[in-house]
């Protein structure tokens, strides 16, 4: 067996739990294997995309990427130059939203792994993801009775793509900053967020969109602190020719990658023991003769966001979304994907949107636009199908890639409890329960006759345990057992109780953490 052929092995992957504690795998002193490696790859991309070879639309693409990303940062900030024209490309990307600090770590790795010479690093804002809540969870109280308070950052909307939202009220956008200040002010005195929302505001009354206008905010927050890392909206990507010829390949060969991609996911599933039809994507679906493709569909005028449907038709390729909205692209399975780019550039000038879903887009990103992508712990896992559909459906090694996260907790002092404390207590419980001889420890007030009943009911327990009688006749020796336990129950109702109330504190110590933390 190829390594090429190779399924899926099991990845563990956990955040540190310590404050201060850092995630990189592989280690940062294997940058520059990894990318010399990767680099090697691209330069042997021996494949036909569609009339193209894919190593040259590679090339092409990583140099849109690079002068539409400056583009685009030097619209809110001042961008370095670089003399040199083809330098190694490290990414990241995550949606334009204030995320935690296990996520914000990516951007300071990133900025750090390239200050090697001749490297530019570029932040993807994923803004074809849907906004999911325009609210914060902020931690109020004291550090004895913390709780979480809700805090609005805008009016509420239906969930439309980050490309497609705006901000709807001004004047509640721009009092979050303070609202949040004064919420989280009894445990953190000056928080960021008083530092980064004034520019979130100017960008939002500037005309900025809502994702767009948080991403300027941090983006600007990491510049002052010495990050030089580009940024460029996703959707800015995908309107770029190289883009949809790779969207037009998958369409060519959909049924073959469709087959590959639910392959690829049932085997993730059975790898990792997950139960769940939507972890880590759903399958594509087949309805008819129309085949799911991994993109999503909208129409500027209609921004909510749908699937996108395929069946072949003579010399052409039907295009859907099985519910107002339906288009021919011209191509075939082996023809050239011109003038299929052509119309595809005609259909985002009229304002429909196609968007790649995560699988796909990270498969973009590591292909054809960057020499090293860094995943959090949750894209590196969801990659490995990635992979698999690098290997199975193009045919050759997936470029190799980081995982990185972090653990930053508030400064605020925390009760020293972990949930394995909880555990050894909850084990202490199941011992009262099913083995209460093993804590059957004098105490004051006990009498002798308590003593010597506790002591009988023992060695009934152990004078059943001892026997091993044949199949079919245990069931007399399991209720004398279980009997045995039950009476024991008042001979240790003292620990219990203990135990019992050391549990409730325990729950109550990391329900705090849990708020803290």
């Amino acid at each position: 067996m190829t390594r090429m052929d190779c399924g899926l092995q099991y990845r563990r992957l956990r955040a540190p739990g310590e404050h201060g504690g850092v995630l990189i795998e592989p280690p940062a002193s294997s940058l520059e294997g990894i990318v010399e490696n990767n680099r090697q790859l691209s330069q042997e991309y021996d494949y036909d995309c569609q009339g193209r070879s894919l190593a040259d639309l590679a090339n092409e693409a990583r140099r849109g990427l690079l002068d539409e990303a400056r583009r685009y940062t030097q619209t809110y900030r001042d961008v370095e130059s670089t003399s040199c024209d083809t330098p190694d490309i490290l990414m990241a990307g995550h949606q334009p939203e204030l995320f935690h600090a296990g996520v914000w770590f990516k951007n300071f790795a990133l900025a750090t792994l390239a200050e090697r010479p001749d490297t530019v690093s570029v932040n993807l804002l994923i803004d074809n993801d849907p906004v999911r809540s325009i609210e914060m969870r902020v931690p109020t109280g004291t550090a004895d009775d913390p709780h979480v308070q809700p805090v609005a950052m805008d009016r509420a909307a239906a969930d439309f793509p980050f490309e497609e939202r705006s901000v709807l009220d001004l004047d509640l956008f721009a009092s979050f900053g303070d609202r949040v200040h004064e919420t989280v002010r009894p445990l953190i005195p000056q928080p960021i967020i008083t530092q980064i929302w004034p520019a979130a505001v100017a960008a939002a009354r500037g005309g900025r969109n809502l994702g767009q206008s948080i991403a300027l905010a941090r983006h600007g927050w990491e510049r002052d602190h010495g990050l030089m890392n580009l940024e460029l909206p996703l959707s800015r990507v995908c309107s770029s020719q190289p883009f949809s010829w790779f969207l037009c390949h998958l369409v060519a060969h959909l049924p073959r990658f469709w087959e590959l991609y639910n392959a690829s996911l049932n085997e993730y599933r059975r790898v990792n023991r997950i139960r769940s039809r939507s972890h880590p994507a759903p399958h594509l679906v087949r309805q008819d003769d129309w085949l799911e493709a991994p993109f999503w569909i909208w129409q500027a005028n209609d921004p909510k966001r749908r699937r996108l449907f395929v069946r072949t038709s003579t010399n052409q390729f039907e295009l859907s979304d099985h519910a107002h909205w339906r288009a021919n692209l011209p191509l075939t399975a082996d023809g050239n994907a011109e003038s299929a780019v052509q119309f595809l550039t005609e259909l985002s000038e009229k304002g429909i949107k196609l968007r790649p879903r995560a699988l796909v887009t990270t498969m973009y990103a590591r292909l054809l636009l960057c020499d090293l992508f860094l995943h959090g712990i949750g894209g590196a896992k969801y990659d490995q199908v990635t992979d698999m559909l690098i290997r199975r459906f193009w045919g050759m090694e997936p470029p190799g890639l980081f995982a990185l996260s972090a653990t930053v907790t508030l400064p605020v002092a925390q009760p020293q409890i972990s949930i394995e404390d909880l555990r050894r207590v909850e084990k202490l419980l199941r011992e009262l329960r099913f083995h209460p001889e093993q804590h059957l420890d004098a105490h004051e007030g006990q009498t002798t006759e308590e003593r010597e009943q506790a002591q009988s009911l023992v060695a009934t327990k152990l004078k059943w345990l001892a026997m091993d009688p044949p199949r079919g006749q245990r069931r007399e020796r399991h209720l004398e057992i279980s009997r045995a336990n039950e009476a024991l129950q008042a001979h240790v109702a003292q620990k219990q109780q203990l135990f019992e109330q050391e549990k409730d504190y325990l729950l109550e110590q990391l329900r705090k953490n849990s708020i803290l933390g």
